[in-house]
């Protein structure tokens, strides 16, 4: 099959905006709802209990911080975007985003039950943060 040099400029072009385009830009609606819901995860004692710890929950729902961490920064690809800074987002997200990943690193995972991560000092911090992002966040909704 050989393309025509249309077809090759198009592509060229296609590929230096994916190269380009801020992270908010490329994004599909679905991740960036996963972003929202994963800060409201970080942001509630009662959800996390009830997914991390199971407490009151019969099962059919499962998460841990350590899962509610790789969704928000690596399988939304949110955080090599950060470290680049083409997040597309508010200074003030960017900022946050950034502080909220620091605190995340000290909150100490090994050999640590879900309830000891849920009761970790730095929690706090993070739930407010993570609740403050998301009303933040909203507004990036997509549609």
């Amino acid at each position: 099959m050989t393309l025509t040099e249309e077809e090759i400029k198009k592509l060229r072009d296609e590929a230096q905006y994916r190269a380009s385009a801020t992270w908010h830009e490329q994004t599909p609606p679905l991740v960036v709802e996963n972003v929202i819901e994963t800060l409201e995860e970080l942001s509630d004692i009662e959800i996390q209990k009830y997914l991390w710890a199971g407490i009151n929950n019969p099962g059919e729902e499962i998460g841990s911080f350590e899962e509610a961490c790789c969704v928000l920064f690596d399988d939304s690809n949110l955080g090599t975007h950060l470290e680049k800074g083409t997040t597309g987002l508010s200074e003030e997200l960017n900022a946050s985003f950034l502080e909220l990943s620091k605190t995340i690193d000290q909150v100490e995972v090994e050999d640590a039950s879900p309830t000891e991560i849920i009761e970790d000092p730095q929690m706090e911090k993070i739930r407010e943060l993570a609740s403050q992002m998301k009303t933040l966040m909203e507004r990036y909704r997509k549609t």
